[in-house]
């Protein structure tokens, strides 16, 4: 079954009314904090990463979706490892959660096995041998020929503490620096780097600085 969008740019309202609910993938305990919501004018959706080759975004709108191996799902797994009934993401409050359905080997989200968590875009999930992500959609053709896609703001990207870090650092100090200010350890600090080096896709303290820097024109 193929997937995809028009190629023509939708409004936000229809593409938040507007879910792909059948998905076909071939094989290949705690609860996350979070802090703020995601800006209600951009939609976002699940894309595998890996266990299969690449295949069009699933978009995500205010309608639970369940994630497992049960024919009629709307995110259907057929991989090894995957319970039937296995994961199910809701919206709310301007939220996505995820949580998992008591699944035989476990829900994780950036690696860490979750009954419950808050999702951001950047995101990976892992559920048996399929790893997801959550990210912003953006249709074929939305953007002009030639033009770079406008990156989102890293306060919607990040968590409240990834914020303060990633602040932190751009003012020049370093993790033990970081640490004293926040009272958390330098390995504490080093984790909430590498979680927003992830969601924001970069590499390295001095992109971190100027995408924050880009965010501040």
């Amino acid at each position: 079954m193929r997937l995809g969008y028009s190629s023509s740019r939708p409004t936000t309202s229809h593409l938040r009314a507007t879910v792909i609910r059948s998905l076909v993938v071939e094989d290949h305990t705690k609860t996350l904090p979070f802090s703020g919501s995601l800006p209600s004018d951009m939609p976002v959706c699940i894309r595998i990463i890996e266990g299969i080759a690449e295949r069009e975004p699933l978009l995500l709108d205010e309608q639970p979706l369940v994630i497992g191996r049960e024919r009629g799902l709307g995110l259907r797994l057929e991989a090894e490892g995957v319970s039937r009934r296995h994961a199910k993401i809701t919206y709310g409050n301007g939220q996505y959660t995820i949580f998992d359905l008591e699944s035989k080997n476990g829900t994780f989200v950036n690696w860490s096995r979750i009954d419950v968590a808050p999702l951001r875009p950047g995101d990976r999930i892992d559920i048996g041998k399929v790893a997801l992500r959550l990210d912003w959609f953006r249709p074929a053709g939305d953007q002009r020929k030639g033009s770079k896609p406008e990156a989102p703001a890293v306060r919607h990207l990040l968590s409240a503490r990834e914020l303060e870090v990633a602040e932190l650092v751009g003012r020049g100090m370093t993790n033990a620096e970081i640490g004293r200010t926040l009272g958390i350890s330098r390995r504490t600090v080093a984790t909430h780097l590498e979680n927003a080096y992830q969601r924001l896709g970069i590499h390295s303290r001095a992109a971190l600085v100027k995408r924050l820097a880009t965010d501040d024109r």
